[in-house]
């Protein structure tokens, strides 16, 4: 935890509005409000409400808000340019970091170094991305399970949405359920009253696990699939598993056939965040989402999974079973 090249100190906000949590991912402490200064030779300084009580420990220094403070702790170092995110700060987030500045410094925008950073993950990060991945897929395979007997697409979604209320565990992004022509939006989202069709149905789903996201995507069959359906889900298939061989670390990735969306994208504490696929090349140890999908009125297909880049090549994180699961439906 040191501030970046190019920068005097790096200084991260975190209020009640802000969706990104910089001071979680670098100190692994959930606060709802607080400012961290990340030096370039000293401990990290964090900064908490009055509020909340002071937790232990070793390898930062933890003090209750005292903007008067960290004035003056940024004069002795002599801060001249301050690193920070691009956070979506409200105009009061913007007025509490001038009053922690001294006179003459400057904020440089570091997102993207920071995005760089974060898209590389650590053997821990990697362990609890496979941790959230299987509850991702537990609850899926519940769903799949049991979507026989439920009658709208909502009522899927409510079903998984439940299942984190279960297991404590927060959704990553508004779990989607499309079947029929409307799964031919790969942004689809039910309107009130929008029953399962049978033919094909899109489940995208991913959790929070200690501050990481996953994303993953199943398409199943609501009856029985014809030949043609079946070849057009081995088509998406085959796609997905012809990246996942190929695929080397620091290379673009390719792919069989063009699509309306991204191949993928990285996943970390944010379910998109860099490299976005097929255009950035990925780097060892980067947990990424690929998506392949094709889409049209009458049928739509997309399978997602977790990777991770290994030296080796790509390392499926995600075990649940790519082939076309069928649901026996009298509908």
């Amino acid at each position: 935890m040191k501030a970046l090249p190019k920068t005097d100190v790096c200084l991260f906000l975190k209020t009640e509005h802000t969706t990104e949590n910089m001071i979680e991912y670098f100190t692994s402490i959930k606060i709802d409000i607080g400012i961290l200064i990340l030096f370039k030779r000293k401990k990290p300084m964090l900064f908490i409400s009055s509020l909340e009580q002071i937790p232990k420990r070793n390898d930062i220094i933890i003090e209750h808000i005292d903007f008067e403070k960290i004035k003056s702790i940024l004069h002795k170092e002599k801060t001249k340019i301050i690193g920070t995110h691009d956070l979506k700060l409200t105009k009061r987030g913007l007025e509490l970091f001038k009053k922690s500045i001294p006179k003459g410094a400057k904020f440089k925008d570091i997102t993207e170094d920071l995005e760089k950073i974060r898209s590389i993950k650590s053997e821990k990060e990697i362990q609890s991305l496979k941790k959230g991945i299987k509850i991702t897929e537990e609850i899926i395979g519940l769903l799949i399970k049991n979507i026989s007997n439920m009658t709208y697409e909502q009522e899927a979604i409510r079903f998984l949405k439940m299942e984190c209320l279960k297991r404590d565990v927060k959704t990553s992004f508004e779990p989607l359920i499309a079947t029929g022509p409307d799964a031919s939006n790969p942004h689809y989202y039910p309107k009130k009253g929008s029953k399962l069709k049978k033919g094909f149905c899109i489940i995208d789903f991913g959790i929070v696990y200690d501050n990481l996201c996953t994303d993953i995507s199943r398409t199943i069959f609501l009856g029985k699939p014809t030949e043609k359906e079946k070849d057009f889900y081995k088509l998406v298939l085959d796609g997905q598993l012809k990246v996942e061989k190929e695929s080397k670390p620091n290379k673009k990735m390719t792919f069989p056939f063009k699509m309306v969306h991204a191949l993928g994208h990285g996943i970390g504490i944010e379910v998109h965040e860099h490299p976005m696929l097929p255009n950035d090349a990925v780097k060892v140890n980067t947990c990424i989402a690929i998506e392949p999908g094709l889409y049209s009125k009458e049928m739509s297909v997309r399978i997602e999974d977790d990777f991770v880049m290994r030296k080796t090549g790509l390392k499926r994180l995600s075990t649940s079973s790519r082939e076309l699961i069928t649901i026996n439906w009298k509908r």
